[in-house]
């Protein structure tokens, strides 16, 4: 069985998962606010006293939480009826809009080449990013950069949530990034979800191959389509 660090050794709640989401990236615990529970909790799902995967809390309501997989164990699907501890160690993120440099290894940023001037570059792209749901934050042609976000579609909460009074919102923010080199223009594109309720805020860079990193690579093979022809 795989392994990874776990959040801390002391427990503080004991629960069990009663809702999975289709993509198994978001479900929802049978704790809230009744057990102390609060946005970014980290936690450990098991399965028959085996550790299958860490996930936290981004969004907590009197009796039950929704949750986010953060990474799982070799192949394992998080199931209804899965067992989880939280424990105390809230996640520490800090909210900023900044333009983080490219770093492939991080798993959360990725760049291209387009051959074509970066103002028309800027121009598609801003383009591409409202035809697909995302609402641009800001913008500055002279720097070449874009900060949009769209709003994650997790109608699982929705439901859930339907009598809730507090402001939730969760969302995929990315950051588009767009330098003229000679001939060629590259296009950087980093992101992250983001989770907020009340004044509470957590936020998690896209990994890798996930659903979301899927759409950007999409939208950006668009750009670049586009910019080219």
């Amino acid at each position: 069985m795989g392994s990874f660090p776990a959040f801390c050794e002391e427990v503080e709640v004991v629960s069990e998962i009663i809702t999975v989401d289709p993509d198994g990236e978001f479900f929802i615990i049978r704790r809230g606010q009744d057990a102390g529970i609060v946005m970014g909790n980290g936690f450990i799902v098991h399965r028959g006293g085996e550790k299958i995967a860490e996930a936290h809390i981004i969004e907590v309501q009197p009796t039950v939480s929704a949750a986010e997989v953060l990474r799982t164990v070799d192949d394992y699907q998080i199931r209804e009826g899965d067992s989880i501890l939280l424990v105390k160690r809230p996640f520490q993120e800090r909210r900023d809009y900044t333009v983080r440099p490219a770093v492939s290894e991080k798993g959360d940023t990725f760049s291209l080449n387009i051959h074509s001037e970066s103002k028309r570059v800027f121009t598609y792209a801003a383009l591409a990013l409202q035809e697909n749901g995302f609402s641009v934050i800001s913008s500055n042609r002279t720097a070449g950069t874009i900060l949009a976000k769209k709003p994650l579609a997790l109608s699982m909460l929705k439901e859930l949530w339907a009598d809730a009074v507090a402001a939730i919102d969760h969302n995929l923010v990315a950051t588009f990034e767009i330098k003229e080199s000679g001939n060629l223009s590259s296009l950087s594109v980093s992101s992250f979800k983001e989770h907020s309720q009340k004044e509470k805020y957590v936020k998690r860079p896209v990994t890798r191959n996930s659903k979301y990193y899927n759409e950007l690579i999409e939208i950006v093979s668009e750009i670049k389509k586009r910019s080219e022809y």
